[in-house]
């Protein structure tokens, strides 16, 4: 018998005769062979197990990148407050007073305007003359 040209999933190759006597041997006796056309369970945990690895190697850089973008936010904060002030002493030529009168507004309501934040601090205005004087 003559070499034969076998084409597979991954390739073609060339079998001899005694490889497909054996493989027509194997079928006479009643054992079935079975492609496989799908994943197996192992191949399908090894592929979630690398997923969860790598995973778990990601996420102390985004947990990273959020801390960092939380500091520079709160930094940012922190010098839009300095400057407000910095703009209040200007217009006013004092500090602004730690607190208006007791239980109510605070030097961080006073420097609203100067922080562009005017429709706050003109609702927080109406809001805290309606309940001084009711």
């Amino acid at each position: 018998m003559a070499d034969r040209q076998v084409i597979t999933r991954s390739g073609s190759c060339t079998i001899d005769s005694n490889q497909v006597d054996q493989a027509q041997g194997v079928r006479a006796l009643g054992i079935r062979i079975r492609l496989s056309r799908g994943f197996t369970l192992v191949e399908l945990l090894v592929v979630i197990a690398i997923i969860g690895v790598l995973i778990a190697l990601l996420l102390p850089a985004v947990q990273a990148a959020r801390e960092a973008a939380r500091r520079t936010q709160c930094a940012n904060n922190l010098k839009q407050q300095g400057l407000a002030v910095h703009g209040f002493i200007d217009v006013r030529k004092e500090l602004p007073p730690s607190r208006i009168a007791d239980h109510h507004a605070t030097w961080l309501w006073l420097i609203l305007p100067y922080m562009e934040q005017e429709n706050l601090y003109d609702n927080a205005y109406v809001f805290e003359l309606s309940y001084l004087y009711h």
